[in-house]
C-alpha cells in the first residue's frame, strides 16, 4: 500500500479569516485521496485585497482585473511550497451574490487553487469537468459543516 502524504498548511492575512486551520487540514487530508502530494509539502493560504490580487493577476496572467483566486507552486520542487491567494473583496461579493457563506465559498476557492497547484486546469471542457468533479468530491463530506 502506498503512503499518502498530507500537506501542512499556514493561513495568512489581516483581520478575521474566513477559513480555520482545522477546516483546511480536513480539506488537505481529503485531497490526499486523489492527489499525490510530494513529501514535505507546505501550502500557504493568503487572504489579500482585491488591489493586491489584481497586481498579481496582471503580472502573471496578463489580466488587469481582480480575480477570486490565484495559485502558485511547482510540484517538481523539493521541498514543495505552494501558495493560494484569495481576494477577500471578490470572495465577499461572490458569496453574497451566490447565497453562500464566506466559509463555504472560501473553501471552494481554496480547493480550486489547490487543484491548480496539483497540476489540474480548466482550459479544455473535459479538463474543466474533471476539475469540477474533484472539487465536489473533496468538499462533499464537509457540505453541511460549511454552510
Amino acid at each position: 500500500m502506498t503512503s499518502r502524504f498530507i500537506p501542512t498548511c499556514t493561513i495568512a492575512g489581516s483581520g478575521r479569516m474566513p477559513l480555520t486551520l482545522s477546516v483546511v487540514e480536513k480539506i488537505l487530508q481529503r485531497s490526499a485521496g486523489r492527489v499525490r502530494w510530494p513529501k514535505r509539502t507546505e501550502i500557504e493560504i493568503v487572504f489579500v485585497s482585491d488591489s493586491q490580487i489584481r497586481k498579481w493577476n496582471k503580472m502573471y496572467r496578463g489580466k488587469d482585473r481582480a480575480t477570486n483566486v490565484l495559485s502558485f507552486g511547482d510540484l517538481k520542487a523539493r521541498p514543495f511550497m505552494g501558495q493560494v491567494l484569495i481576494a477577500l473583496g471578490v470572495l465577499r461579493r461572490e458569496a453574497k451574490s451566490g447565497g453562500w457563506t464566506l466559509r463555504s465559498h472560501a473553501s471552494r476557492l481554496f480547493v480550486h487553487g489547490l487543484l491548480h497547484i496539483a497540476g489540474y486546469d480548466h482550459e479544455r471542457e473535459r479538463d474543466a469537468r474533471e476539475m469540477e468533479r474533484l472539487e465536489h468530491w473533496i468538499l462533499q463530506p464537509f457540505h453541511s459543516s460549511l454552510t
